[in-house]
Order: C-alpha cells, then structure tokens, then sequence
C-alpha cells in the first residue's frame, strides 16, 4: 500500500500514550457483552418467555442475574467507550498537525465493511460494526464539542427515542383496543363493515409477533442448524431492513451513549482523574438508585408476561422510561466500580490482562463470533438449541479463560491484535509495523585490563582489582 501523501508520517496513537483504564474498561465491555449475546447465539427466538415461566430454577436465577447487571449494560459501556475511541484518534491527528477528517471517514468506512462481513459472511444477525461505524459518522460532528454540549445533544436524542417508542406503544395499544370493540361486534353476530374487517385482519397479523409460534421455532431450529448456504437465505434477508431502512432509528441508541462517553472523557471520569471517595460514592449512588429500578421493572414483566394482556391493561408503558435512566444509572456504577478497583490496586494482577483483552477488542469481538458461530451454527458443530441456559455460562468462562490468555501471549509479540492491524493499515493506506523490536543491545566498552586477562586462573586477580 503506498502512503495517503508523499512525505506523510501518519501512524496510529502510540502504545505508551495509550489510556490503561481505558482498556481495562473495553476488556470488561467485552467480556460482558459475550455474557449477554451468548444466548442468541445458542437459543431459539423466545427462549426468556420459557425461562419466565419456571420460578426458582437455575435458569431463571441466572437469567435474572444477567439481565439486572449485564444486559444492556455491557453493549452500553461498549458504545461509550467508541465514542471516547473517536475523540482519542482525532485528539492524536490533531497533535501530529495534520487533518483527521480523511483519515477518521476512511476508518469508518472500513469498520463498515468489517461490519457488513461480520453479518453476512458469518451469518451472525447480532452484530454491532455496522451500526457504530454509521453512528461514527455522525459523531465527528461533535469533535470539537464541550461536555455541556454533548450532554445536552444526548439527553435530546434519548428524548427523541424515548418519544418514538411511546409513539409505537401507543400506536400498538391503540390497534389492540379498536380490535376488542370490533369483537365485539362480531360476537353479536353483527356483518362487520370494510374498515372493521381492515382493523381485524391488521391486528390479527400484528398479534402473531407478540406470541411464540411453535412451528415458526422448530424451523428457526432446523434452519440454524442446517448448512450454510441454506443459513444464508434466512439471515441475510433478515437483516436487510435492520442495515438499511431502519437504521436511523437503530442508530439514536449508541449515539445517545457515545456521546455521553465523550463527555465523561472530557470530564476526566473514565482516565480516573478523580478521588477513590469520588468514585465510591458515584457507585453507591448509581446502584442505590438503578438497582430499585431493574427490580421494578422485573416485577412488571413478571405480573403481566403476557404482552398484549400489558396493552390492555396499561395506558402508559413506564419500563420505556424507566429503561433509559435505570441502564445508565447501572453503567455508570459498573464504570465507577472498575476505576476505583484499578486507583485503589485491587486488579494490580489482573489489570495488564484486561487491558490486553480491551486493547485487542475488534479482534476478540470478531474471535468470540467465530468461536459461538462454529459450536452452534449447522455449518459447525450445531449445537443450537441443545444446551440448556446454565449450560451456555460454561462456554462463556472457558471463552473468557481463552481470551484472558491469548491477549497477552499475542500482544508480547506484536503491536496490535490482528484485525487492529489490517484495520489500521487500510486506514493509513500503508502496512504498519507488527511485530514488537526487541530492545537493542548495549555495547559496553570494558576496561583495557580486562582484556589482558588470558586464564582462567587470573579470575582471582580480576575480582579483587578496582574494576569489582
């Protein structure tokens, strides 16, 4: 690859300037998230509604751990640590004195195609490189942007988005009410008109999406499970709407995050410029406060599973706004927890490897796709939907062990991970150095005596002379 200009020193953010918390947080983000998706990489469509049914068994005592602390939260720390990535590499250029423009869009462009080939060729509906790079895109808007700035952009996007999933509730709720009157109507033996017969058969079709078909699973099973080409045809049809259509909607939720992660990094939150008494009580504060708000919004899930039974009896969906400020709240407390455990040296032996994992996370983002792609897709092992709940924790923890291990050992050798690598290179349009060099050795010049020192037998006389 030739250079973006002739005569131009561009090269990404060395590894002494790099933020060690930073890293330390990504690695979490990480292995928090494969916590989470593990369970659509192995389980059919529905797989909690089943779980929600059995109190008190392990599945539902594991479900519930890892949705109060994980879910969310662990893809939210993720987007806000891109967004602080985006301030970093702009932040690098601009001490370089050279333009960040060309070479950030071009960064982004490539994360798209990582992206769209993380999808389409792994057949993996659950990925995020698409969606960040898009929402990348729209973030080197706000380069320059202060801290009140972007709070105040994010608190008006997570207006917007909490606006729009009021405006589909009630839009849902609305539909379902019109078709009970128009039940009505038909249980009275009365010919409904045309626009009733509309609002029914609309309905009905609705309907289908809140409730479990159990062909509809058995097929998606046998689908996962069958080769690839036939993968294939399920997959990337799917997502087509997801990478087009609806991708402005999809985007207003790691937006709102990122840019909130770009204003923590201003504030120095996520460096750990602040006291350990600082973040202890963040923590205490954010967990007193967002913990009392999962539970209530478990206990509403758990009164009324049933959604549609949800519309009926609720005007007011108030889990859409609980949501917002309740996984926020808990991210920040996870963030705060992490910074004070590092300044306070609780994760002295454990911190280099985190930040490994972290500092290889496109890489290790990429491995735990290949890695759950292949145990449970047909076109591996098809071992979907054969592992119970429970089960699939297993694979994440010796997933994890793996990873823990291999970061370091990769990262003893070389620069960056792997696919960091190809990434950068296509960026800078130019192949950047891999491996680490090995520190140069010293030439250090011996006294003259020394050298006149032919036997063995002389060792005696060497030691005792002025040159010990």
């Amino acid at each position: 690859m030739s250079s973006i200009s002739a005569g131009s020193d561009l090269r990404p953010v060395a590894t002494d300037n790099r933020i060690v918390t930073l890293d330390v947080l990504r690695g979490v983000a990480l292995l928090g998230m494969l916590l989470v998706n593990i369970a659509s990489f192995a389980l059919p469509v529905r797989y909690m509604e089943e779980i929600l049914k059995h109190p008190g068994t392990l599945d539902f005592n594991l479900a519930f751990f890892v949705t109060a602390l994980f879910e969310g939260k662990m893809r939210a720390m993720f987007s806000l640590l891109f967004g602080v990535g985006v301030l970093l590499f702009i932040r690098d250029k601009k001490k370089s004195g050279r333009s960040s423009a060309v070479l950030f869009y071009s960064r982004m462009a490539w994360l798209t195609v990582f992206g769209l080939l993380h999808t389409h060729l792994l057949l993996w509906h659950g990925e995020v490189l698409y969606l960040f790079s898009l929402c990348g895109f729209v973030l080197y808007l706000f380069r320059n942007a202060k801290p009140g700035v972007l709070i105040a952009a994010m608190l008006t996007v997570c207006m917007v988005e909490m606006a729009l999933k009021t405006y589909f509730y009630n839009h849902n709720r609305e539909q379902r009410l019109a078709y009970l009157q128009v039940q009505k109507i038909e249980d009275q033996g009365l010919p409904l008109t045309d626009e009733q017969l509309n609002i029914r058969n609309e309905w009905l079709e609705k309907e289908k999406g809140f409730y479990p078909d159990p062909a509809k699973i058995k097929e998606s099973i046998e689908i996962k499970r069958s080769d690839y080409q036939t993968l294939a045809k399920e997959v990337r049809p799917a997502m087509l709407l997801p990478q087009t259509k609806r991708v402005p909607i999809l985007m207003l939720d790691p937006i709102e995050l990122m840019l909130l992660g770009m204003a923590l990094f201003h504030w120095g939150f996520l460096s750990g410029r602040f006291s350990k008494k600082f973040y202890a009580l963040t923590m205490i504060a954010c967990y007193g406060i967002g913990i009392p708000l999962e539970l209530f919004s478990w206990k509403q899930a758990m009164e009324i599973p049933d959604h549609v039974k949800f519309l009926e009896a609720h005007a007011v969906d108030i889990t859409i706004y609980v949501f917002a400020f309740k996984r926020i709240l808990l991210m920040i407390g996870h963030l705060s927890l992490i910074v004070l455990m590092i300044k306070s040296g609780w994760l002295n032996n454990f911190i280099n490897i985190l930040a490994a994992v972290g500092k290889m996370a496109l890489s290790n983002y990429i491995l735990q796709s290949l890695i759950c792609c292949f145990l449970f897709f047909g076109y591996g092992l098809g071992y979907y939907a054969m592992l119970e709940y429970h089960e699939l924790l297993v694979v994440v923890i010796i997933i994890w062990i793996f990873q823990l291990i291999i970061s370091p050992i990769w990262l003893s050798y070389f620069r960056f991970g792997p696919l960091e690598w190809v990434w950068r290179s296509l960026t800078y349009w130019k192949l950047q150095p891999m491996r680490l060099r090995l520190p140069e050795p010293r030439l250090v010049r011996l006294p003259d005596e020394y050298h006149l020192i032919p036997y063995r037998a002389d060792y005696r006389r060497l030691r005792t002379s002025r040159y010990d």
